[in-house]
This record gives C-alpha cells, sequence and structure tokens, in this order.
C-alpha cells in the first residue's frame, strides 16, 4: 500500500472513532439521568477521555507524517481498532481489558509520531515528540496503576486524565497556537509541561493525590506561558488588522483566540477550585478527587475539545461546515463548571446545551 492508502486507512479509523466516542459520551450523559453513575464514570472514561482524544490524535499524526511515518501511523490506526469496544469492555472489566485495547494502538501511534517528529523541524517537531511522550506516560501510569493492584476507579480516571488528556491537549496547542499566527513556542516549556503531567500522574496513582495535583496545577501555567496563550490578545489585533470584520475566516481565527482566552480563564477557576480542596487539611478525600476530576474534564479539557472540534471534526468525518461562531460553546462550559458539584442536574444541562452549541457551530441542518 502507497502513502496516500495509509492516510485513507488512519483518516477512516479516525473517523470511525470520533463517531463512536461520541455516541458513547451521549450515552454515558443519559446514564447519570438514570442514576447508573459507575458506568457513566466508567464509559466516560474510556471515550470521552481516551478514545475521542486518541482518534483525533491518529489524524493529527498522519497529517505531520510523511514516507515511512505515514505507514507507521496507519499500522497503529489498525490497531485501535479493537480500541472502538474499550468503553463496552470497561463495563465489565473497568481496569486491565480496556487499558490494554487503548494502549494496543496508543504505543504504536507513539512510534510513528516520533518516527514523523525525525522527519519534521520547528514547532511540529516539538509537538509530535510530546504526543509520543504523552502515550509513552501514559503506559507507565497504567502500568502502575496494575502493580498497585486496587484503588478507587475515580483516582484511576484522574491519573489518566492528567497523563494523557491534558498532556494530548498541550503536545498539539504548542504547535497548533503559535504557528498559526507565525510565532514559536518556548520549546523548554513543552518538555516540562508534559513531565509535570507524567510525574502527576504517577503520584496520583501511588496514593499521593496531594502531591500531584500541585504539579498538575503548574503545569496549566507553564503551558500557557510556553504555547504563548497569554499573547492572544496581540493575535486577536493582528486578526482585527488583517482579515475582513464579518468574513468567515475572521469569525473563525476569532471563536479559536477567545477559546484560548477561555482556557485561561479555566485553568484560573481550576486553580481556585482543587487548591481549595488540596489546601485543606489531611489528605485529599474521595470528594477531592472527584471534583478534581470533572473540573480537569468538564472544565479545562471539555473547553480545548470546544475550540478544535468545529475545526477539526467537519475535516475528519467529512462534511461540510456551517461556520456559525460564537461564544456559547464556552460561556456554557463556564458555567457547567461553576455549579458542579453543587448543582449536578443542572451542570450536567449545561454542559450537554455546550456539546450542542458546539455541534451547531459546524453541523449544516
Amino acid at each position: 500500500m502507497d502513502d496516500k492508502g495509509w492516510r485513507k486507512v488512519a483518516r477512516e479509523v479516525s473517523r470511525a472513532g470520533v463517531i463512536a466516542s461520541t455516541i458513547y459520551i451521549l450515552a454515558s450523559f443519559s446514564l447519570l439521568f438514570t442514576r447508573h453513575v459507575h458506568e457513566h464514570a466508567k464509559t466516560m472514561l474510556y471515550s470521552g477521555l481516551l478514545l475521542f482524544p486518541h482518534s483525533v490524535a491518529i489524524a493529527y499524526v498522519a497529517s505531520g507524517a510523511t514516507g515511512r511515518s505515514t505507514k507507521a501511523t496507519g499500522v497503529a490506526a489498525l490497531l485501535s481498532i479493537p480500541a472502538l469496544l474499550a468503553p463496552l469492555a470497561a463495563l465489565y472489566d473497568p481496569f486491565l481489558t480496556p487499558s490494554l485495547l487503548f494502549l494496543l494502538g496508543g504505543l504504536p501511534l507513539a512510534l510513528a509520531s516520533l518516527i514523523a517528529a525525525g522527519q519534521r523541524g520547528g514547532s511540529l517537531r516539538l509537538s509530535l515528540v510530546m504526543t509520543a511522550v504523552t502515550y509513552i506516560s501514559t503506559a507507565l501510569t497504567i502500568a502502575s496503576w496494575l502493580l498497585r493492584r486496587g484503588g478507587l476507579f475515580s483516582q484511576y480516571s484522574l491519573g489518566l486524565t492528567m497523563s494523557y488528556t491534558i498532556a494530548l491537549i498541550y503536545s498539539v496547542t504548542f504547535h497548533s497556537l503559535p504557528a498559526t499566527y507565525k510565532d514559536k513556542p518556548v520549546t523548554l516549556l513543552g518538555y516540562v509541561s508534559v513531565a509535570l503531567t507524567s510525574i502527576s500522574s504517577l503520584l496520583v496513582v501511588w496514593d499521593l493525590v496531594g502531591e500531584g495535583l500541585p504539579l498538575l496545577l503548574l503545569s496549566m501555567y507553564t503551558y500557557i506561558v510556553g504555547a504563548r496563550l497569554y499573547r492572544v490578545p496581540q493575535y486577536i489585533a493582528w486578526v482585527r488588522s488583517n482579515i475582513k470584520r464579518g468574513t468567515a475566516a475572521y469569525r473563525g481565527m476569532k471563536y479559536y483566540l477567545d477559546g484560548h482566552i477561555f482556557v485561561i480563564a479555566t485553568a484560573l477557576l481550576a486553580t481556585a477550585m482543587i487548591g481549595y480542596e488540596v489546601l485543606k487539611p489531611g489528605p485529599c478525600s474521595v470528594g477531592c478527587i472527584l471534583l478534581s476530576l470533572h473540573v480537569l474534564a468538564l472544565g479545562f479539557s471539555w473547553m480545548h475539545v470546544a475550540i478544535h472540534a468545529p475545526m477539526m471534526l467537519p475535516v475528519i468525518v467529512g462534511v461540510r461546515h456551517a461556520k456559525r461562531y460564537n461564544i456559547w460553546p464556552y460561556l456554557l462550559t463556564i458555567l457547567s463548571l461553576l455549579l458542579w458539584p453543587g448543582a449536578g442536574l443542572a451542570s450536567l444541562i449545561l454542559i450537554l446545551a455546550s456539546f450542542a452549541a458546539m455541534i451547531l457551530v459546524f453541523l449544516r441542518l
């Protein structure tokens, strides 16, 4: 098979993973309405926090691959097909089986990403190396948990969210944001950011949650500085000066940049909410773990999904873009985060509204 064929394989598996994980995510949310909380937790971890970003990562690595790295990405995509069943497998075995299904395609994708990095330069090379490190550190987190043999599922979920979901977000943004505006990231801070997520996740799975969470929060700020999020106002000024207002290009760029302002706000909010729990006397409780997990998943991670999904999903799924750009996905996400856990039902309704608003940005009706 030639490079074009392998790219098609990666694209088709990525599309299948995105569609499947979206269905799983909606099913997982519906489980909350029927009070199947544990089933919700299992399906959401392996669909929303692992399968969905992994499916997007396949397309991302494929877009940066050339030559032999294209074939390696295609092979990794094929090996990722069993991961489509991971959320279902988690209902019967929440740890070993779905984790191994994820790693079956994840570790080969790490290798493909490293090969592609060797063929590239600049911020794209940094991004691809960070992506590979993300998968390797996630494998270490899983191995550490299995060696430990026991503990809360929410604790395992928190560790994987740190080592994989958040680290993958860093990996993509360190390239995508500054490169879009002809800027450069701080390379050292890219490696520091993924190192902090890796160390924090290992601390969490080894019952040092209170020690791991501050490192994770610190990584948000090395990310904000290293990926140049703090320069977003300058990027907005450039867009206003160089792109005609009212055009789809202007509205799309403004949507993208506004999202990163909301990311900074979410990082500050996460620091306040998680920091308050960590500073309480004694070890981090179950409530602390659950709050941290939801702040990172519903807040920080979901905000990045709201930024990138309307840009990437039409290309991955193969639909024409409606280009209805607005800030409602961001506002609803912030409101949902503020209401959790005090008003759980209202928070759930708002995050579903955020999901709908995000889809309406690009879906033609």
